[in-house]
């Protein structure tokens, strides 16, 4: 390292340290200052002109250290780590204040590609931590792997300030712990941007008492392509997010399998965050994996999503198979929180409440497609139960094809809110406006393509004018069909609009 930096004398180059594996590894704690720089394992012996695939490099640290140091107070510096083993493996590690394993700050970007950072202890990431104050960025390249880590905040990363992450899509923060908050990430005033990712990739089974996944705050920002997956907290599973300026997107991206003890065991957002869920992805092949919050469970309420005086968004969406003992698909509360829903699918979801509305908070739907759901209480019969709607709630252009049919308290709201619902041949209670009884005539109910088949009743059936956005598919609204008279300018009832 040092032999590089003299080398950049006068001016700097771009430098290579190769290294070979040996029995116990390499061991120490390393400093890369203002440098542009590749340390790379895993070459078989210093003959070698490219690395053994498959074989790492180890390198160790002594107890109290860390592995990398790397910062830069000149030109921007950029360093990667390949090929890496960057384990802690003599016994219990020590904690240190910031970055078990790595440390990065200044002008400077750091790749970590094939490697693990694992086993590390920290304060503030037990991982990696970021100094993000003059713009410092990490990027998890394909096999980067941030794995069994622990901190009191960012159990695997903690990034502070104006630093950002960059997630690829084969990169791994996995198994990492947080007492407090953020068991893979914990983002403060940062910004992480995730690609789409391969099914085993992303934020996966970590655990904090908030935030398992990731926790977001003080105007940080999050834009996940990738996945978010069988992470654990008491609040926010997948994630939390809070804070004026605080945003979490899910672009296309996926939040399943993870659980709350307490609330939003996907994702919960407090204290005027925004939050966005929607299906950015220009051909889709699998929508179960495209802008979809599925498999999450809470044992308390919001298994999909928490809003507590803050704002989400559900375009395009796809909400299925979330649990909890109230509110499965949401629990919006607050004067200030908003849920708006649009063009979404809302299946397989299992509570005594689907959504719940409470202390002023405001809803919006248009364009749903609502089946399968379950109620957690049989004996009253009420599948979809909409709770607590408050006077200017509204939902339009939906189709409701629960058996138990659609339920709601909502007996202030004017009939004027709720329009062009298709549902069996059911009663609803009162209060709402006359529904169309018919058949959707999905493509494959049992399979779970909702698209509408050749015999749909919900074909060109409403109001387009309000609602002009796209379909579940990102396809336009209307499509007229030719052969039905006096429909020209209508649109179909539920998710998608029939090709």
């Amino acid at each position: 390292i040092q032999a590089a930096y003299t080398n950049d004398t006068p001016t700097p180059t771009a430098d290579i340290i190769r290294l070979s594996p040996n029995e116990r590894g390499y061991y120490g704690e390393y400093e890369v200052f203002d440098q542009q720089l590749t340390i790379s394992g895993g070459y078989a012996d210093c003959d070698a002109t490219s690395p053994s695939p498959g074989v790492l490099t180890k390198i160790a640290r002594p107890d109290g250290a860390r592995h990398f140091t790397v910062h830069s107070t000149g030109i921007p510096a950029h360093v990667s780590l390949e090929n890496l083993n960057l384990l802690f493996d003599e016994g219990t590690p020590s904690e240190i204040g910031e970055g078990g394993s790595i440390h990065l700050s200044g002008r400077s970007v750091l790749w970590v590609s094939n490697s693990y950072v694992g086993g590390g202890a920290a304060e503030q990431g037990g991982g990696i931590f970021i100094d993000g104050e003059d713009g410092a960025h990490l990027v998890l390249g394909d096999m980067g792997i941030v794995w069994q880590n622990q901190a009191k905040i960012g159990g695997g990363i903690a990034c502070r300030g104006e630093g950002g992450i960059t997630m690829h899509e084969v990169a791994l923060v996995l198994d990492n712990k947080a007492g407090v908050a953020g068991g893979g990430l914990y983002l403060e005033g940062c910004s992480l941007q995730t690609y789409p990712q391969d099914p085993w990739a992303g934020v996966m089974r970590n655990l904090a008492q908030e935030g398992g996944g990731i926790f977001a705050t003080a105007g940080s920002r999050v834009d996940m392509l990738g996945n978010v997956l069988q992470n654990t907290a008491g609040n926010g599973g997948g994630a939390l997010v809070e804070g004026e300026g605080s945003i979490f997107i899910v672009a296309g991206g996926l939040v399943a399998d993870n659980v709350a003890t307490f609330d939003g065991a996907g994702i919960h957002a407090r204290a005027q965050s925004n939050v966005s869920v929607f299906n950015n992805v220009e051909e889709c092949t699998d929508l179960s994996r495209c802008g979809a919050l599925t498999g999450n469970k809470a044992i308390g309420v919001g298994a999909a999503l928490y809003v507590a005086d803050s704002t989400a968004y559900v375009r395009s969406a796809r909400v299925a198979d979330n649990g909890a003992d109230l509110g499965a698909v949401a629990v919006v509360k607050g004067a200030s929180a908003y849920l708006d829903i649009l063009s979404s699918e809302i299946v397989g979801n299992s509570s005594e409440y689907q959504i719940r509305v409470d202390g002023g908070a405001t809803f919006r739907a248009r364009h749903l497609t609502v089946g399968d759901n379950q109620d957690f209480d049989p004996r009253d019969g009420d599948t979809w139960y909409l709770h607590n709607m408050p006077s200017d709630s509204e939902i339009h252009n939906t189709i409701f094809w629960d058996e138990d049919g659609l339920v709601h308290d909502a007996f202030l709201v004017p009939t004027s809110a709720y329009s062009c619902f298709l549902v069996p041949d059911i009663t609803l209670d009162p209060g709402t406006p006359s529904p169309i009884v018919g058949n959707p005539a999905f493509v494959d109910e049992a399979a779970r393509d909702f698209r509408l088949g050749l015999n749909s009743d919900a074909v060109d059936l409403c109001r387009p004018s309000l609602f002009p956005e796209p379909d579940r598919l990102r396809n336009s609204r209307v499509v007229d069909d030719p052969f039905v008279p006096n429909t020209f300018g209508a649109a179909d009832a539920g998710a998608f609009e029939r090709r």
